[in-house]
């Protein structure tokens, strides 16, 4: 009596089987995909932190920055007030250099 019960239930459970794989499948694709999104937020947001450009920032583990140490390489630093390019500034410095030193060069 069990028997022919089991071979008429058999395809339905094979059914049963084939789709909650298929929803395992599906749902660990999904998580992947939102974790990968997730990731590429939290690195778009990291992006924005201006210390390693900044004139302030040491590189020195022990004393990142000399305006705010706390703030150094955080979140917290994205809208740093005191932020300055070290880039524009040594540029900057580099043609007022080479402009003083050519006014010598001409003076002497």
């Amino acid at each position: 009596m069990l028997i022919p019960l089991l071979l008429h239930v058999a395809p339905f459970i094979k059914n049963a089987v084939a789709t909650g794989c298929l929803l395992v499948l599906v749902s660990l694709l999904w998580s992947i995909g939102k974790t990968l999104m997730r990731g590429q937020t939290t690195l778009q947001r990291l992006h924005q932190i201006p210390c390693y450009r900044c004139i302030f920032f040491t590189g020195d583990y022990r004393l990142k920055c000399t305006v705010h140490p706390h703030k150094a390489l955080s979140e917290e630093a994205i809208g740093c007030l005191d932020y300055e390019s070290a880039v524009r500034l040594s540029s900057t410095y580099r043609r007022s250099c080479t402009n003083g030193t050519a006014k010598r060069k001409a003076v002497l």
